[in-house]
């Protein structure tokens, strides 16, 4: 006989248990082995296992909190109001057992990653942080050279200069002079001719050089899409600043090849700075005038020496072969791209 004591249907069978439960329970005693609960006695192993039961999914209900207990009932059988003073000592350990942490390590290569995974990657490559984010999210600000990448005027300055050294009487051929050209007139007499004879004659070749340029005015030519550059910056919210290392004037007459006027542009010319390039103060008085860090902002030039400027305060550089640049000194010069003309880089913002 079991000594299980329960309530049952009228229609299947009377309450059972034993006489020692019985009689113990109306001496108000427990024996050690029982629990009496409403007054009946039940086994106190019973109890437990009755206790240990619980649904597969015991998140969804709220039993699993509660001290099961059973309540006399002439029809069937019910639960008890809840005892909440008992059931963290007696539920939690078993819902530790049934319901163990998931296992925390490396994800499965089968397994197809989840919505937050993917989100999360895609945070990190994008962050303003990453190099990869830096190379391909369109800049707020680009700093365009003017000489040779907005204007065609490369084999004018190369024939000035010539001109000013023969003059002079110094003989210097054109590749000599090509690979100098963009720098500023102070650097590029000393480059070319040594520091002895720039400190003879380097004020004085400057003088010159300005004066033979303006002679060939009238040769130069705006680079094939400059102006539609320029347009499509505005349509692209991308704000242009000119930085050159030329004087003022000439940088006045290549706007107006351009068909341009200064007032319509943030311009850094000779007079705003203290050392021309490769030095990389046009660059960053560019980018303290338009108001953005070096991560928001790139230069843009036709010579290695605009991309060691700009590479020296952490601008992006990109290279267009416009002007008196090739390709490989572009690259040497840092160039993160280099692209054939200005209609290339155009296409290439409208893509980031």
């Amino acid at each position: 006989m079991s000594d299980h004591v329960f309530d049952a249907p009228a229609s299947t069978m009377a309450s059972r248990r034993p006489a020692a439960v019985v009689q113990a329970a109306k001496e108000g005693a427990q024996p050690p082995d029982f629990e009496v609960v409403d007054g009946k006695g039940i086994s106190a192993s019973w109890v437990e296992d009755a206790c240990a039961w619980r649904p597969a999914w015991p998140a969804l209900l709220l039993w699993h909190r509660v001290d099961l207990r059973w309540r006399p009932a002439r029809r069937g059988r019910r639960w008890s109001r809840p005892n909440w003073s008992r059931w963290p000592s007696r539920r939690l350990p078993g819902i530790a057992t049934r319901f163990p942490p998931r296992r925390v390590g490396p994800r499965s290569r089968d397994v197809a990653p989840s919505p937050w995974g993917i989100w999360t990657s895609l945070t990190q490559v994008f962050s303003p942080s990453n190099q990869f984010y830096d190379q391909r999210v369109r800049p707020q600000v680009l700093l365009l050279d003017i000489d040779g990448t907005l204007v065609d005027n490369t084999a004018q300055h190369i024939a000035a200069w010539r001109e000013v050294f023969s003059r002079l009487g110094l003989s210097v051929d054109d590749e000599s002079l090509r690979r100098q050209i963009g720098k500023g007139g102070d650097l590029f007499v000393k480059a070319v001719a040594g520091e002895d004879w720039d400190r003879r004659h380097g004020d004085e070749a400057g003088e010159r050089h300005g004066a033979a340029y303006k002679r060939r005015l009238g040769e130069v030519r705006p680079v094939l899409g400059a102006n539609e550059l320029l347009a499509g910056l505005e349509r692209l919210q991308v704000r242009p600043v000119l930085a050159s290392s030329s004087k003022p004037d000439e940088v006045e007459a290549n706007l107006k090849i351009l068909g341009k006027q200064p007032e319509d542009f943030l311009i850094i010319d000779r007079d705003d700075i203290q050392t021309s390039k490769p030095a990389p103060d046009v660059f960053g008085v560019g980018l303290k005038r338009s108001g953005v860090g070096p991560q928001q902002a790139a230069a843009v030039g036709d010579t290695r020496w605009d991309g060691e400027a700009a590479n020296k305060i952490g601008v992006r550089f990109w290279g267009v072969r416009t002007g008196a640049g090739t390709e490989a000194e572009l690259r040497a010069g840092g160039a993160e791209e280099t692209f054939p003309g200005l209609p290339d880089l155009l296409e290439f913002l409208r893509r980031t």
